[in-house]
């Protein structure tokens, strides 16, 4: 079953792996995250050899559908964050044996 890992809970794997204090590792994430959005909107594109890259692109203006209504919707051209990962990353994934 998969699990969700909060901010809090990675930084105690961090904090484990680098022998760093828990409450130090939870500042780098928080503040690396923080510097990965300020950078993508102002453009920029974040590569991270081995992990992938953060980026924004231009989605255009599109129909969509109110579900819940069953109306068409208008839903205007925007930027949107995206992340591609590695190959390596990619690869490590792939590997994985699926748990039953």
């Amino acid at each position: 079953m998969k699990k969700t890992i909060s901010r809090k809970q990675l930084a105690g794997i961090v904090s484990c792996i680098t022998r760093v204090p828990k409450k130090d590792a939870e500042l780098v994430i928080t503040a690396s995250c923080d510097v990965i959005m300020k950078q993508i909107t102002k453009g920029h594109i974040i590569k991270i050899n081995g992990f992938g890259t953060f980026e924004s692109v231009w989605r255009k203006s599109k129909t969509g559908r109110d579900l819940s209504r069953g109306q068409s919707v208008h839903i205007p051209a925007h930027a949107s964050p995206i992340f591609r990962p590695s190959t390596q990353f990619k690869n490590k994934v792939k590997n994985l044996i699926p748990k039953h």
